[in-house]
């Protein structure tokens, strides 16, 4: 597997299995907003993860991370399914936004 970068530093393009890991830390205070394109297979899981948190698995596996699995629906929460809550399955085309509530 491989990825590749495109010149102004905001598009990457993968090749078999892949993470993208955000590291820049969120305010502690405010909602904050990120919005991805996904434009390889369909079945990709975006979340969120306090900073120590084990990035090796998928997100939402271990304590500290909340990751959801497009093609699923779910929800994964310190390492056990939930159900979508509400959220909307995704594919390949969509974008999909992660907005965070630090004001909770």
């Amino acid at each position: 597997s491989g990825a590749t970068l495109d010149a102004a530093r905001t598009r990457v393009e993968f090749t078999g299995m892949a993470t993208v890991l955000f590291t820049a830390p969120l305010p502690p205070e405010g909602l904050h907003s990120m919005e991805f394109d996904v434009l390889g297979r369909d079945q990709c899981l975006v979340g969120i993860a306090v900073p120590d948190v084990d990035v090796e698995t998928y997100l939402g596996h271990r304590r500290g991370g909340f990751g959801f699995f497009a093609s699923e629906g779910t929800l994964k929460v310190d390492g056990d399914w939930k159900g979508g809550h509400g959220l909307t399955k995704f594919r390949r085309g969509d974008r999909v936004g992660v907005h965070v509530d630090m004001t909770r």
